[in-house]
């Protein structure tokens, strides 16, 4: 049962924001993993730098859902974060990156609005929870639509990748102009590549590096 699930002070921190919209949500840290950030320098010794890669799954009670068990929570959101702290390479150091969120579609008579408050809800108290712990910046990156990898629940054909891009870029500006009229983050700023901003591109994996350039390349192509 997901609500057996371990208890993590970041996720019943989340999980206190969440219930402050909808008493019947609780989140999740179901992934903490320790990973290198690289080698240790350029001699390859010392210590290897490290960042801390997270999974938290938001969680709904569903009562009286046809063909679903009694009592039994549903996933409703999901997403991955990459922590990077003190033992991290020194470029992303205090830095926190959003690199993938993601939900379900709507559950019975749950209302579109009361999932994007509690989902609202559930980031900001992410970011609020870093920044407590001394994380600097946080980065949040909408996916291209050439990569077929950037969601956690159903996969999307690659014309419904296309009309999300609008859709996550406008909710995200929304998601961050609230959190800082709430004071949880002092400022943010907007780029269409990660070049283009402070944003590291050695946050990236290799995998969406070549994406981000699968991107550019296609619209050079369509002469955008």
């Amino acid at each position: 049962s997901a609500a057996a699930l371990v208890d993590t002070g970041l996720g019943q921190f989340l999980t206190a924001r969440a219930r402050a919209i909808n008493q019947g949500t609780f989140v999740k840290v179901v992934a903490n993993v320790e990973r290198p950030a690289g080698p240790a320098n350029a001699a390859g010794e010392g210590p290897v730098p490290t960042y801390r890669s997270k999974a938290l799954l938001a969680f709904k009670e569903a009562p009286g859902l046809v063909d679903w068990p009694l009592g039994e929570p549903l996933v409703i959101f999901g997403m991955y974060v990459k922590e990077y702290g003190p033992e991290a390479p020194a470029a992303n150091r205090g830095r926190v990156f959003v690199e993938c969120i993601d939900s379900t579609p709507l559950y019975g008579a749950e209302q579109p609005h009361e999932r994007q408050r509690t989902l609202t809800a559930i980031v900001h108290g992410y970011l609020e929870h870093c920044r407590r712990r001394g994380f600097a910046m946080a980065h949040m990156r909408v996916p291209p639509p050439t990569d077929e990898f950037s969601h956690i629940f159903s996969a999307r054909t690659a014309s419904v990748r296309t009309k999300a891009l609008q859709h996550v870029s406008l909710w995200y500006r929304r998601i961050l102009q609230q959190a800082v009229h709430d004071g949880v983050i002092v400022h943010f700023q907007s780029a269409s590549a990660p070049a283009a901003s402070a944003f590291p591109p050695s946050l990236l994996s290799l995998r969406d590096v070549a994406a981000e350039r699968a991107f550019v390349h296609l619209v050079a192509e369509m002469g955008g």
